[in-house]
């Protein structure tokens, strides 16, 4: 019941419509004016003094400039979020939905803190298809490393992923049919077929075991030792068809 807005993998703003009216949620970070000429807040007795003109010079008073909104994210776009977004650029016609958040307790919300999955997609299994659900780390991320007979935080977080799609698997069918369904009604007749038929009521399961993505690497680094050693322990926890490697995620 909700719609997120993102830009280069920045959720920028959720909008819900209540009662004939747009509700939208903006993390405050990104509503600083990057262009502001006033750079100093003033101060009386330790107080900032916001009665003043430099409020509305310092923050965005709406969602209407959007490219100033944008802008004002881009600091916060790093390598990952970047290379989710390129991902996802490359490959519409297949993602349904990004930054799953899936968490065991009762309540219908989900703190913000809840692991969140980076990405699903449709996939073609047999006669059937299969909601896939994949993890994007850049190879710079020290949660794919560890020394000797560790294991790399990556795979403790894949595992939890895996207790979780395995315990919700109706709830995620019946949620990823009515997302089809809604993409459908959105946009008329979508350039997946896979979407199409989905929404159409063709047979849907989910895969319990997500991918691991890892992108941001030369050949040089692929094949080096210190990498290489790394990423034949993940392919061996995983499954070397688990663990998906591209050097640019735009050739995802």
């Amino acid at each position: 019941n909700a719609l997120n807005i993102y830009y280069r993998g920045n959720s920028l703003v959720q909008l819900r419509y209540e009662a004939g009216r747009l509700i939208g949620r903006t993390h405050y970070k990104y509503l600083l004016r990057p262009t502001s000429q006033v750079c100093y807040v003033s101060s009386v007795d330790g107080h900032f003094n916001w009665a003043n003109q430099s409020f509305s010079k310092l923050w965005l008073q709406d969602l209407n400039d959007v490219e100033q909104l944008k802008a004002a994210s881009l600091p916060y776009a790093g390598n990952e979020k970047t290379g989710v977004h390129r991902i996802i650029q490359s490959s519409k016609k297949v993602v349904v939905d990004l930054e799953i958040a899936i968490e065991k307790k009762a309540e219908e919300t989900v703190r913000a803190s809840a692991p969140r999955i980076d990405f699903a997609a449709l996939q073609e299994k047999r006669s059937s298809i299969e909601i896939m659900f994949f993890e994007v780390k850049h190879v710079s991320n020290p949660e794919l490393r560890a020394s000797g007979d560790v294991e790399p935080a990556v795979i403790r977080q894949i595992k939890s992923y895996e207790r979780l799609l395995a315990l919700y698997q109706q709830q995620l069918v019946a949620s990823y049919q009515k997302v089809c369904r809604n993409l459908v009604a959105l946009f008329g007749c979508p350039s997946s077929q896979l979407i199409q038929r989905v929404a159409n009521g063709a047979e849907l399961s989910v895969s319990t075991e997500p991918r691991l993505v890892i992108f941001g690497f030369d050949e040089d680094q692929k094949q080096g030792a210190v990498w290489g050693g790394h990423c034949k322990k993940l392919c061996k926890a995983l499954g070397e068809d688990r663990v998906l490697l591209r050097g640019n995620a735009a050739g995802f």
